[in-house]
């Protein structure tokens, strides 16, 4: 009874971890990228289209947005290749 009980709480467990990962790039994707889209956009229109380096200072902008869109994606990506590994040695643990 304890192996079928101790079975149970590991795939509680694991289902909740996959819920958590699966919660974290929802949030990234649907909340934290469309905010650096619009920081993005609020920045650029704060700028004078008149002043002669509109152009560098917009490029400017646009390459600090791209590095921390850049950067979340990489995060979320390293977060998901976890646990993707924490699963299959489980998994293969539980095999054994």
């Amino acid at each position: 009874l304890s192996a079928e009980i101790d079975a149970a709480a590991n795939q509680l467990a694991t289902r909740l971890a996959q819920g958590e990962v699966k919660e974290y790039s929802r949030i990234v994707q649907e909340v934290y990228l469309p905010c650096l889209e619009e920081e993005k956009a609020i920045a650029i229109a704060s700028l004078d289209p008149a002043d002669p380096q509109y152009e560098g200072q917009k490029t400017a902008i646009e390459t600090m947005q791209a590095k921390k869109r850049n950067a979340a994606l990489d995060e979320l990506q390293a977060v998901a290749d976890r646990w993707n590994q924490e699963r299959k040695a489980y998994t293969d643990a539980q095999k054994k």
